[in-house]
């Protein structure tokens, strides 16, 4: 049920060219020494240089790759000069100051470029799941002890594959390989993509035979078909299985592919990837960052038991989790670490974290340390339903009152699109016969839905407020707006909404905090949208339940999952009767 759902969002932006050359000029200019600071600046030069790599090949390729253009030559060196200062900072070796000035003179020649704007897509795996470029450094040193190749093709699937791609090709130049870089971008349909050449680059692979070859990807997803749709083109250009391998972020068996060609071509190939444990957390290298303790790994929902007393557990995915470590200072003091993204993704999340703060809705926040942000541990107690009363009305008007007044945004779902949702979500979540009700529901005016965006908390669940001796504060309000699902940032209501829901809110309740928030916002049209937003949020959410459901199936998170869908399920016909 889940997979016909709409609960993705497939969001990438128009950036001016200039905007991603300062960027990374800016980043170039900090990068001085082996401080760790410098190190998180070589990974995020390194993650600019991938986007602008990316998005150049994809405006120069928009409908089958070439590898020989100049431009996209200049902007894989670039890359991969970035890939070997944070190669050579990662085993604690000098920065080579010939590759800082020749990646100066690249950009130099790179803003002269006619191009005026590239359009970027969040590197997900950098921002959303924790991945670690370092586990690409190690899957090519065991590459290269286990198999001793002397010439490699590397082959980035773009998007991300584009940075992963620029450091496996740096690592494997300093380990002594002769290597030859490029990317491909798989087209088609999401679970059958394919790769399209033009001839010039059909006919360099096809006199290639004698190279090894290594595909590069932050996959496999649902389909596989990314990646073993690149297999199977390099297969028929006469790479065989033993000279082609894969580094992916991580390895399953491949039997639960959508795709069916990946479920029979998986198998076959040798893969290499690196551990994030290995790397991070056991050498002791996070820890340090951090300068505290690691007490506890409380990623995939693990959680829950230190927070929460009875065995009520709120449902969770384990791959939407974001990683978290419980930590312990010297004086004893917990905080928590929480990954909220490498490079600038992360540093926007770590402002938002301050200012919330300030506010005093959020934690204390410490600081940002490779990709994860520090927080004082709140000390109370996560709330449960029912609402304790008035006092809990007035303090949740308020965070919405701040939130509205402090995070203005940019509208990231466009009316269509979140009608297309509503709809298609009713349809499979609730009944076919329920389609017109949402198709009348949805006949509201631009004005209404697009109404002052602002970057919305989106997680207005019990368990994520803290009851405390002073009072009551807000936790996982960081990233929801800007993450991979599909609402990004809404109107006011889109919150409002989700708490009378998640609460449980009487009518009564509901009017009291309405009345409350008018009064500190003066937003008295909040009425008139309340109704709309309240059943997107209720058909956003029947489709992630529902998707979270079929995956899990047959474990208690699943369970969990399968209640939440029969009751937003219910809660959807009660608001769609009105139509």
């Amino acid at each position: 049920m889940g997979k016909n759902m709409i609960v993705y969002r497939n969001f990438r932006q128009a950036v001016p060219l200039k905007e991603c050359t300062g960027r990374i000029k800016s980043l170039l200019s900090r990068i001085d020494g082996m401080s760790s600071s410098c190190y998180q600046n070589a990974v995020s030069l390194l993650m600019e240089c991938g986007e602008l790599e990316t998005g150049v090949t994809d405006f120069l390729c928009p409908e089958k790759d070439e590898i020989f253009s100049t431009k996209i030559e200049s902007c894989r060196e670039l890359s991969m000069l970035a890939g070997l200062i944070v190669c050579r900072l990662w085993i604690n070796e000098a920065i080579d100051l010939e590759s800082l000035n020749e990646a100066r003179r690249l950009l130099f020649k790179i803003e002269s470029w006619k191009i005026k704007e590239i359009l970027l897509s969040v590197p997900e795996g950098f921002v959303y799941y924790g991945l670690y470029p370092e586990t690409y450094i190690e899957a090519a040193r065991q590459f290269k002890e286990q198999m001793s190749p002397e010439s490699v093709l590397v082959i980035g699937l773009r998007s991300i594959g584009t940075t992963l791609s620029a450091l496996v090709s740096a690592q494997l130049k300093l380990l002594g390989c002769k290597v030859k870089p490029f990317t491909l971008r798989p087209r088609g349909h999401p679970f059958s993509r394919g790769i399209q050449i033009d001839s010039a680059a059909e006919e360099f692979l096809r006199r290639a035979g004698s190279c090894s070859v290594v595909v590069v990807d932050e996959g496999p997803g649902l389909s596989g078909s990314s990646l073993t749709g690149t297999l199977e083109k390099l297969s028929g250009l006469g790479f065989g299985e033993e000279r082609t391998v894969v580094f992916p972020s991580w390895i399953p068996d491949g039997s639960r592919f959508l795709n069916e060609s990946a479920r029979e071509l998986w198998p076959r190939y040798r893969k290499f990837t690196g551990e994030f444990d290995n790397l991070w957390v056991d050498s002791g290298r996070l820890a340090s960052g951090f300068g505290m303790e690691i007490a506890q790994n409380l990623s995939a929902g693990m959680w829950r038991p230190h927070f929460i007393e009875d065995a009520s557990f709120p449902a969770v995915h384990p791959h939407h989790e974001r990683r978290k470590f419980l930590l312990k200072s010297d004086s004893k003091k917990c905080f928590l670490a929480k990954f909220v993204g490498l490079g600038r993704y992360g540093e926007y999340l770590v402002q938002r974290a301050r200012r919330l703060a300030e506010g005093g809705f959020g934690p204390q926040v410490k600081e940002l340390s490779n990709g994860f942000l520090l927080m004082k541990v709140i000390d109370g107690k996560p709330m449960s339903i029912p609402v304790p009363g008035d006092d809990f009305l007035g303090r949740a008007a308020q965070y919405c009152a701040f939130i509205r007044n402090k995070f203005p945004s940019k509208l990231t779902v466009t009316l269509d699109s979140m009608q297309e949702m509503i709809i298609g979500n009713v349809r499979a979540g609730v009944g076919e016969k329920w389609g017109r009700n949402a198709e009348a529901a949805c006949g509201v005016s631009p004005d209404i839905y697009e109404s002052e965006p602002v970057a919305v908390d989106g997680r207005m669940m019990p368990h994520e407020w803290i009851r405390t001796n002073g009072g009551y504060f807000k936790v996982d309000h960081l990233e929801h707006h800007c993450d991979q699902f599909f609402h990004g940032s809404q109107n006011i209501v889109w919150d409002i909404a989700g708490l009378c829901i998640e609460f449980r809110l009487s009518s009564g309740e509901v009017e009291e905090l309405i009345k409350r928030y008018v009064e500190l916002s003066g937003d008295k049209d909040i009425r008139m949208r309340l109704p709309f937003f309240r059943i997107a949020y209720l058909a956003f959410r029947i489709g992630y339940v529902s998707l979270a459901a079929d995956s899990l199936s047959g474990d208690q998170d699943g369970r969990r999952f399968e209640l939440l869908r029969d009751f937003y399920r219910e809660e959807l016909k009660k608001s769609l009767m009105a139509y």
